[in-house]
């Protein structure tokens, strides 16, 4: 039986790699993913008459509108860094517009998330660490809807399967990603555009590794 492991030196070191040789393009891709679902809010608050503290329905409207808006480019456009990041692991040709490709995932992936949103507030609830361990255990949903057109609740369980065994050590992963991302946070904000990357490549290595060590795990052992 194979043992599963995840090995965070290889997964930063496997993002630092990609991000050094596709700089320009994933660059522009973590920006374009911060940046373009930040348009419709920033609209929404600077319109004439929107955005100067009047209270009426129509600025009320604009407003939710805009946070619907906001919502689905946020969850489209990291299901598109989470399709290029795989791309990349594979070995795959990647483009720009790889970015914009799984908007036809969005209510695969609204559904998956307001049960994992479900599910962490029930466990915070429940004294934190309940809310940590399943947010580890469910934490790779996303992968699963992207690579395999997962249906919501098959990605939870999927996760629920990928990160059996492995929770403390993708615990240390995810705090070891956590500081490294606010350490680019204190370069002047710029840094993050890179630890952002970095981490998305790191996450999608983690998933490819653990994924085939499930499959590994899953495979009969021949009679000698």
């Amino acid at each position: 039986m194979t043992t599963k492991e995840v090995s965070i030196p290889e997964a930063i070191d496997f993002g630092w790699n990609k991000l050094k040789n596709n700089i320009g393009l994933l660059l522009a891709v973590v920006a374009s993913s911060i940046l373009i679902p930040s348009i419709p809010t920033f609209t929404a608050t600077h319109l004439p008459g929107i955005g100067a503290g009047e209270i009426n329905i129509f600025a009320g409207l604009f407003g939710s509108l805009a946070g619907l808006v906001h919502y689905i480019l946020q969850c489209g456009l990291h299901m598109g860094m989470l399709k290029i990041s795989l791309a990349l692991h594979d070995g795959k040709p990647i483009a720009y517009a790889d970015l914009f490709s799984c908007f036809g995932l969005i209510l695969n992936y609204f559904f998956a998330a307001c049960v994992y949103m479900a599910i962490l507030i029930a466990g915070t609830i429940l004294l934190v660490v309940p809310g940590i361990i399943w947010g580890i255990k469910f934490q790779f949903f996303s992968f699963f809807i992207v690579d395999q057109n997962a249906s919501p609740m098959e990605s939870l369980a999927k996760s629920a399967d990928l990160t059996k065994g492995v929770k403390w050590q993708l615990f240390i992963f995810d705090l070891v990603i956590m500081l490294f991302n606010m350490l680019g946070m204190l370069c002047l904000g710029i840094g993050v555009l890179f630890t952002l990357a970095i981490t998305v490549l790191a996450f999608a290595y983690v998933y490819r590794k653990l994924l085939g060590q499930v499959t590994n795990q899953a495979q009969p052992i021949a009679n000698p």
